[in-house]
């Protein structure tokens, strides 16, 4: 694979895709317009109809917008981050539910989980797992937190969907992470398919920000290499259930095709 080569522009930060609203203090209120963590919510209490009650950790759970739901719902349920600045957004979580561990914790510099062997019932993420650079010391993580007989579920896009669903474009990341990349980013905008990001900054900016993001911030694999870390982790894989469910609670903007684990 080629180096992946850097375009020097003046460029957003990574995370330019996120909305602000991820960023602000997190608020009760503020879960009345989010549709997304309450179909995963309800989607969770659909793989799992004994779920109140019971302990969940959310993976790369930004400032907690899904805890918050979940915990609302009865569910004793915890988020992990490795961006303190979601920490700070999530903070009202500390204030409203009181616990022995913190309810939204920060992964420790080694990327161990702050959370003690056999903990939580479920282990789960959205559209996170894409984002990890080094998948498999995480999903060691995640098995070591797990309870035995304890489920993991992940819903992340696969690697051969056509539109990237962070920046809305066709094929990009099927390229190597090289300067073909760029160039093809670039021939894209120039031929009208516009990017679903920065759509006021100049076309210079964005092809820089989004070859950036592309390369640094996504890692696409095939279900069966993400399989094969859950595997030697010790999780057998078994994907049907979770399909089901994602199909009768409508979870939306989930990616088609998808990988679930």
């Amino acid at each position: 694979m080629h180096k992946p080569q850097r375009i020097e522009a003046d460029v957003e930060p990574a995370d330019f895709h996120e909305a602000e609203r991820k960023l602000e203090p997190l608020t009760a209120a503020a879960l009345t317009d989010d549709d997304y963590s309450s179909r995963c919510a309800a989607f969770l209490h659909e793989l799992d109809k004994g779920l109140a009650g019971k302990r969940v950790l959310d993976v790369g759970c930004g400032r907690g917008d899904l805890v918050l739901r979940l915990r609302q719902s009865g569910v004793r349920a915890f988020g992990l981050e490795v961006e303190p600045r979601y920490v700070k957004s999530g903070r009202i979580l500390g204030e409203l539910y009181s616990d022995d561990l913190p309810i939204i914790g920060l992964a420790e510099a080694d990327g161990r989980f702050p959370y003690p062997d056999g903990y939580f019932d479920w282990v789960v993420s959205f559209q996170v797992l894409e984002h990890v650079r080094d998948l498999e010391p995480v999903v060691r993580e995640m098995s070591r937190v797990l309870r035995p007989g304890g489920s993991t579920v992940h819903i992340l896009p696969a690697r051969y969907r056509v539109v990237e669903p962070h920046y809305s474009l066709p094929f990009v990341h099927w390229l190597p992470k090289s300067p073909v990349r760029a160039r093809f980013i670039s021939t894209l905008m120039r031929l009208g398919v516009r990017p679903a990001v920065m759509r006021a900054h100049d076309h210079a900016t964005k092809t820089a920000s989004i070859y950036r993001y592309s390369n640094e911030e996504t890692f696409y694999r095939t279900p069966l290499r993400i399989g094969g870390y859950f595997k030697s982790a010790g999780l057998r894989m078994d994907g049907a259930g979770a399909t089901k469910a994602l199909l009768k609670t409508r979870l939306p903007n989930w990616p088609v095709p998808a990988t679930v684990v």
